[in-house]
């Protein structure tokens, strides 16, 4: 792919960020409109707008005095504060219940192309633990998330996600987050409640296209200081580019339909090796694709009744090419497909809503199931000496796939002077993961072996040996990854109660749920309770949350019970009339035997809740402020590792590693939090913080609990000899858990609501942790390994969004510029010796809407 484009790309970016800037400086000379109305762009139901006012557009709402935990980002605050890259979960940096990876801004060039969603904590809980919801479809993977260090790895997919299924900010209308005090109507998660609703059709007619793009032109880069090699690193080549296009079609009064399509795109560049002769040192180009499609239809027939049907198609593809070989790609999906059926409506005083949803996750990896590790000279396409392998194929392409059909209902209605609702959930979801036959062809031993499989002496027995090349060589090993298939599934059953009422001045939120699932075999009780009370002073209101929340199956240990030895296989020649002759029959030479386990017998992990909150106005803002405190237990893990005897294939007798699930895991949260959103004419602000102190024994479900590696293991500490199960009772969590963070967010906007500035971002606090150092000091004739506390630096991240519409009306054209970093920082200061070194800088997106 050529990069010839770029150049007049970057060239409009300057260009378009210049002229942002420039109107920026002018604000001092803009006299405001005091004429125009606020809340009049980018409803929902009117998507031609006239402008008649200026008012700049909260963060988020804070939820209600019973619903504690909540804050709602709506459409148009979402397009205000949406990074570049599209990823909506990156707002919710604004909320101080929610933590980040430490190692966001690392531009590797899978790091630069990748398109998942962002990974995030809840309230201490484990990426994996938060329950996503896309428009009412619960869209969370039960399977293998994790993947393997290798991109050329036999077992693992690239591109799963703790989120199924995901789409554009640009068609999301709410975004909403439960971080503590969550209603009985959400059950099965561990960390929070991530609901996103995508916009409504509206009915009145309208369209609205746009694109974005960025690229390494635009963007700068930085080196930890922690990088301490002298080697010279190529900094990372990328474009970025983002298309959409949407459209409300009415059909009469009470029936609309939208449709919309979105593509997101991210290409690196790299050069081949040297050693492959016809291309070397040449530059290819890797894209990754993710798509969004969105068919939306709502029929209102009357009043109390709504009848709704959608289809969202949001597919993923991640390649992944070696630099070192031919036919090496691996298109790695992810993503998928959700259905739904929805009718809601009013009986007298009742509201109910019944739905149906299927959802259906891609996560298979396509590639070549053999790979031929060619030695250089033996191809024309392979150069150098013997000793240089060249590859040709590749290894492992995997199916991996998730079904969820499920039916939900609710009623809610008056009861005895209250609010009483009353919902159920049932759902079947079936996981699968297979592989064929595939191995790797290679040659083995040294180099006077290798030469003696190789040269015009070469003689093969068998025409259709693929490991055999007359006159010329034969491979001498043959690994094979045998195929295997698992499946699981299992069957949910769900039921809630909720009643809300006044007693004695006291706002009174009481909720039960139930849960029952098929895998672990487990029946549930969530008892949960919010208690509100406005005190006599200045409108101050208290609420107390006592909740218990229980998580859900995890299906990973079950497919990986399922996955087979690796078998190797040699040969070798036999000498007839001066020529070495080939046979196409191998000889199992050795096995090694996959890592066993198991789950049984188990608990549903689950987590007990105690929350504070008092909640008021100020200023004509509202406050917000929040202690939270987690107790979770019977969490998934890997026990420690087991032993036993096998007699393999040959009749060896061979030695393997065996671990089970357990619930060995446990954690603790506690946090306190402020929050203050504050809408003044022109401008908002929102200021939150948060001081949480998050310890686990077991941060995956494949970690193995502190305390029993631990186990009675004494080490150095500060000169003193002491348990290591001691010392990890308060160790920090080293991700997802800052103690201390301060988010804030300014938007305002100018020239009669044309020209919107806002700037937003996150500063994250050092901490220490305490870590094995590597060394070793002998005491008393005993050698102990020294732990020491290790440092974590703090970082800074600010954006800015900056949008000018050069026409508004009915027909409308904005001009963009979203800057990531904009202070420019290093966003990971601890980061040490990598291949791939470098961590992006202040980079910026330019875009253009036109809407009609």
């Amino acid at each position: 792919m050529g990069r010839s484009p770029r150049l007049l790309a970057a060239g409009v970016s300057a260009l378009a960020i210049n002229f942002s800037f420039g109107v920026v400086q002018s604000l001092a000379q803009t006299s405001p409109d005091p004429t125009v109305d606020a809340d009049a762009a980018w409803k929902d139901t009117t998507p031609t707008v006239v402008v008649t006012s200026s008012q700049a557009t909260p963060a988020y709402r804070l939820g209600d005095r019973l619903n504690t935990g909540a804050s709602v980002f709506d459409e148009v605050s979402i397009r205000d504060r949406a990074p570049g890259t599209g990823d909506v979960l990156q707002l919710l940096k604004l909320n101080p219940g929610v933590q980040f990876t430490t190692e966001e801004g690392h531009a590797t060039r899978d790091t630069l192309r990748d398109l998942l969603p962002s990974e995030i904590s809840i309230s201490g809980g484990r990426p994996t633990e938060n329950f996503f919801i896309l428009d009412g479809v619960g869209v969370n993977n039960l399977m293998e998330t994790g993947t393997s260090n290798s991109t050329l790895d036999f077992d693992w997919v690239r591109s799963a996600s703790p989120q199924t299924i995901w789409v554009d900010a640009d068609l999301i209308g709410s975004l909403t987050v439960l971080d503590s005090n969550v209603s009985a109507e959400f059950g099965r998660f561990g960390g929070g409640v991530v609901e996103i609703k995508t916009r409504e059709p509206s009915r009145r007619f309208g369209m609205q296209v746009g694109y974005s793009m960025t690229s390494d032109d635009m963007a700068r880069y930085h080196l930890s200081p922690s990088y301490t090699s002298t080697i010279v690193r190529e900094q990372p080549r990328f474009d970025r580019r983002r298309w959409n296009v949407s459209a409300d079609l009415p059909i009469n009064e009470t029936m609309g339909l939208l449709a919309s399509y979105s593509r997101s795109q991210a290409t690196t560049y790299n050069n081949w090796s040297a050693n492959l002769t016809d291309i070397g040192d040449e530059q290819f180009d890797q894209t990754n694709v993710s798509e969004s499609y969105l068919l939306k239809f709502a029929w209102e027939p009357h009043g109390d009744l709504k009848l709704t049907a959608q289809v969202t198609h949001a597919p993923y593809s991640n390649v992944i090419v070696s630099s070192s070989g031919i036919n090496t790609l691996q298109d790695n999906h992810g993503g998928g497909t959700t259905a739904r059926l929805g009718a809601s409506g009013g009986r007298g005083a009742a509201d109910w809503g019944l739905n149906l949803s299927y959802a259906m996750s891609d996560a298979d990896k396509d590639a070549a199931d053999w790979r031929y590790d060619v030695r250089g000279g033996l191809e024309p396409w392979c150069g150098g000496a013997i000793t240089v392998t060249c590859t040709n194929g590749y290894v492992g392409a995997i199916k991996q796939r998730q079904n969820d059909l499920a039916l939900d209902g609710s009623w809610s209605q008056p009861f005895r002077g209250g609010d009483l609702r009353l919902g159920f959930a049932i759902s079947d979801v079936d996981a699968e993961k297979s592989r064929r036959d595939g191995g790797v062809y290679a040659f083995t031993g040294t180099t006077a072996v290798i030469n003696q499989a190789t040269g015009p002496l070469t003689f093969c027995l068998s025409a259709t040996d693929p490991s055999c090349v007359e006159g010329r060589y034969a491979y001498n090993r043959k690994t094979v990854y045998p195929a295997y298939h698992a499946q699981v599934s299992l069957q949910t059953y769900g039921m809630w109660a909720e009643y809300v009422r006044d007693w004695r001045g006291f706002d009174v939120r009481a909720g039960l749920r139930y849960d029952y699932e098929s895998f672990l075999g487990n029946h549930t009780l969530s008892p949960r309770l919010s208690i509100a009370r406005e005190l006599p002073w200045w409108g101050i209101n208290a609420t107390l949350g006592v909740n218990r929340y229980y998580g859900r199956s995890y299906l990973g240990y079950a497919i990986r019970e399922k996955l087979t030895d690796t078998m190797q296989y040699s040969r070798t020649f036999t000498t007839v009339s001066g020529r070495r002759v080939w046979s196409p029959d191998w000889v199992l030479s050795s096995v090694t035997p996959t890592t066993k386990y198991s789950g049984q017998d188990l608990d549903t992990p689950y987590s007990d809740e105690v929350s504070l909150a008092l909640t008021g106005d100020l200023f004509g803002g509202q406050w917000r402020v929040r202690g939270v405190y987690r107790d979770s237990h019977d969490q998934f893990s890997r026990s420690l590792v087991s032993t036993y005897v096998l007699i393999d294939a040959l009749g060896a007798s061979r030695n393997v590693n065996s671990y089970k699930m357990t619930n060995g895991g446990s954690s603790t949260y506690e946090s306190g939090s402020l929050e203050y959103v504050l809408p003044l004419n022109r401008h908002t602000f929102s200021f939150s913080t948060n001081w949480s102190d998050t310890k686990s024994s077991a941060s995956t479900f494949f970690d193995t609990p502190d305390d029993d590696l631990a186990g009675s293991t004494m080490v150095l500490f500060e000169g003193q000899i002491m348990s290591l199960a001691d010392l990890y009772q308060d160790n920090q969590r080293r991700d997802f858990a800052a103690p201390f963070m301060f988010n804030a967010d300014w938007q305002s906007k100018w020239i009669d609501n044309r020209l919107s500035i806002t700037v937003g971002g996150r500063y994250r606090g050092d901490f220490n942790r305490i870590e094995a150092s590597g060394a070793y000091q002998t005491v008393e004739g005993t050698r102990y390994r020294i732990y020491d506390v290790v440092q974590y630096h703090s970082s800074i991240d600010l954006n800015a969004n900056i949008s000018y519409a050069l026409l508004s009306g009915d027909y409308g054209v904005t001009l963009e510029a979203r800057i990531a970093n904009l202070l420019d920082k290093i966003p990971d200061r601890d980061a040490t010796y990598s291949s791939q070194p470098w961590q992006l800088g202040r980079s910026a997106w330019v875009g253009v809407r036109v809407r009609y």
